[in-house]
């Protein structure tokens, strides 16, 4: 949930602005992020379309295979056919989430990516 919060601003402002917005996150979290996005009102469509367990995230050797470096590609396989059917016009991400990047490079849509941090650490 971590990730997911600060992500709801930058949604909440799109949804303000009348766009239609399409979250994608992880499976196991979608209880949680099902009921903070709708106490929040965030009105996003919700997707889980990963098969990525609690378990391996938890595990430090799987999540370093899964998530950083050369394992980012089997994120990509989950997420890109899902992402590619919605047709977005732009992909805002996580800065931990390389994968929505990496996605948005391979079907040419921009990307933003949002860094909730103060901007003097750039």
């Amino acid at each position: 949930m971590g990730h997911f919060i600060p992500m709801c601003r930058p949604v909440d402002a799109l949804e303000e602005a009348g766009h239609e917005v399409v979250m994608f996150t992880n499976k196991f979290n979608s209880e949680k992020v099902t009921k903070f996005a709708r106490s929040n009102g965030i009105k996003a469509r919700l997707m889980f379309p990963d098969s990525i367990t609690r378990d391996q995230l938890i595990q430090g050797k799987e999540m370093t295979r899964k998530y950083l470096g050369q394992g980012v590609c089997e994120i990509i396989d989950e997420f890109k056919p899902a992402i590619a059917a919605e047709k977005p016009d732009i992909i805002v991400c996580d800065f931990v989430s390389g994968f929505g990047a990496h996605v948005a490079d391979e079907l040419g849509i921009p990307c933003v990516i949002e860094a909730p941090a103060p901007l003097r650490i750039l």
